[in-house]
């Protein structure tokens, strides 16, 4: 898969964000393994060096492994093997709907089994000598209730933005818990939250709530539009609910 990464996206250098997307697909190695109900998960790797030490990125919600591209750019020196990490339902790694775009998990915890299966066939192997992760958002739950079950695993962790709780527009969360549990009774826990739909294509830069940086912003429109598939709308009632409970587990097992 790596060969066809840097095929597909040939380019003339002329942006920015070339050098690290160009590092990215030129010294990345693809592979996949098989997860919970065999869903293929996908890693991009950065092991040339064979360090003693390595570095697992998970990403948040909706973001492919790609998107990191940069800062495995900035920490390609910094001693450590690199691992970029495809949740299952987005990025590389199979899709759990037939709607592709929806967000969606059967149980938060069969991201938690992928990641415990990943340390085990890819990492352990390579006997490190230390494991560090960085997360945001909801990679930062899907590590931490990791790390809760295996503390001596990671050597050191690096949060930002941790999903501890979610935005729930001011509506307190039994209130959103009881409605989308409702909705799930009712056959619903595949649809789409209200309000919610696919993603939204074309959007102008200046209607962005992801980034102040208009770089970034064109960089994540380039993955867009060259990898179409990767592509991620809104959550589905089912994600939401599991996504709560998790927060929920994660900060009752913080001591």
């Amino acid at each position: 898969m790596g060969a066809g990464l840097a095929a597909k996206t040939k380019r003339s250098m002329t942006k920015p964000w070339e050098k690290f997307l160009d590092y990215y697909e030129s010294e990345g190695v693809s592979d996949y393994f098989l997860g919970r109900d065999k869903k293929r998960i996908h890693f991009r790797s950065f092991t040339k060096n064979k360090y003693r030490s390595c570095l697992l990125i998970l990403p948040g919600r909706t973001e492919p492994s790609m998107k990191y591209a940069e800062l495995v750019y900035d920490l390609k020196d910094c001693g450590h093997d690199i691992y970029v990490l495809d949740h299952r339902g987005q990025g590389f790694s199979d899709r759990l709907l037939e709607d592709g775009e929806k967000g969606y998990v059967r149980q938060f915890r069969d991201y938690v089994r992928d990641l415990k299966k990943f340390t085990r066939l890819i990492l352990k192997p390579e006997n490190y000598q230390q494991h560090y992760c960085i997360a945001h958002s909801m990679g930062t739950i899907v590590g931490l209730l990791f790390a809760q079950k295996h503390p001596r695993f990671f050597s050191g962790m690096v949060l930002n933005a941790p999903m501890l709780q979610l935005r729930l527009d001011d509506f307190p969360e039994k209130f959103i818990k009881s409605i989308f549990t409702f909705y799930k009774l009712m056959g619903k826990g595949k649809d789409y939250v209200i309000n919610g739909g696919p993603a939204i294509h074309n959007l102008p830069w200046e209607k962005n709530r992801v980034t102040r940086s208009q770089e970034r912003w064109e960089f994540s429109r380039h993955i867009e539009l060259t990898y179409p598939e990767l592509e991620m709308g809104a959550s589905t009632f089912n994600w939401v609910l599991e996504a709560l409970n998790a927060g929920e587990k994660c900060f009752r097992r913080r001591k």
